[in-house]
């Protein structure tokens, strides 16, 4: 699994990059902001870097969490960023509002969010949340 998921992540870059298969040892500098602070979703990418991944493919890859990650979108639109880790919906409205960004992979192949209760709550399972207010976070339904 780990193998499948290095090869796509370096495929996918070599595609957007549109780098030929010439034998030419140039070095391609490749910008990648991240989304929030280094965490599991990003693991891949700090794997393919350590093991030298990137740097096989001629790629020298500076993967950093930007000042206010919340800009991401722009920072690649204006190309200030090569690639950068957003979420999908927030990609779906910048691409609804004419934002020139475009989704190039999925980092994680299922949802990593979970519903949490103070213990002292009573709530054990999903059953116990029924009728009840639950807080998730993302962009409202409405908007």
């Amino acid at each position: 699994m780990k193998n499948r998921l290095m090869g796509f992540i370096l495929l996918t870059v070599l595609t957007c990059l549109n780098i030929s298969c010439d034998t030419s040892t140039d070095i391609v500098q490749v910008k990648l902001a991240l989304d929030w602070y280094p965490n599991a979703n990003h693991i891949g990418l700090y794997i393919a870097q350590e093991k030298g991944y990137f740097e096989e493919e001629n790629l020298k890859v500076e993967i950093y969490t930007p000042s206010d990650p919340s800009t991401v979108l722009q920072t690649v639109a204006s190309g200030a960023d090569d690639f950068g880790m957003n979420y999908q919906p927030d990609v779906l409205i910048a691409r609804s509002e004419g934002v020139p960004v475009i989704s190039v992979l999925g980092m994680v192949q299922h949802p990593l969010n979970s519903i949490m209760a103070l213990q002292s709550s009573g709530n054990k399972t999903p059953k116990d949340l029924k009728g009840k207010k639950v807080g998730y976070p993302g962009i409202p339904w409405n908007e």
